[in-house]
């Protein structure tokens, strides 16, 4: 039994599945590179899954996937995001449509 996921395949009970992942080109590169010995261009690694990131702040926003936390939350109705861009189109939609009825 095969599970697809995004970018992978997986076959129950036999670790990655034999179809390779569709990462794009530009995710094999840094790897090559840091093992080259040049400096790695995405130095903050996900504490939970490993992939990495440009910026600290981009893995941090990352990591709330596994953690579940929602530091944003909404004012009027108390609805929590884990982004704050959620916040903002919760504000622009959910509640606004809220206020009008």
């Amino acid at each position: 039994m095969a599970v697809k996921l995004p970018h992978l395949w997986l076959a129950a009970g036999s670790g990655i599945g034999s179809h390779p992942s569709p990462l794009p080109q530009q995710h094999q590169q840094p790897q090559q590179q840091h093992q080259q010995g040049l400096p790695d261009p995405r130095p903050y690694a996900c504490s939970f899954c490993g992939r990495r990131f440009k910026r600290s702040d981009h893995r941090r926003q990352h990591e709330r996937l596994h953690t579940g936390e929602k530091p944003y939350g909404c004012p009027r109705c108390g609805a929590k995001f884990a982004q704050q861009s959620g916040l903002h189109y919760h504000k622009l939609n959910a509640c606004r449509e809220e206020q009008r009825t």
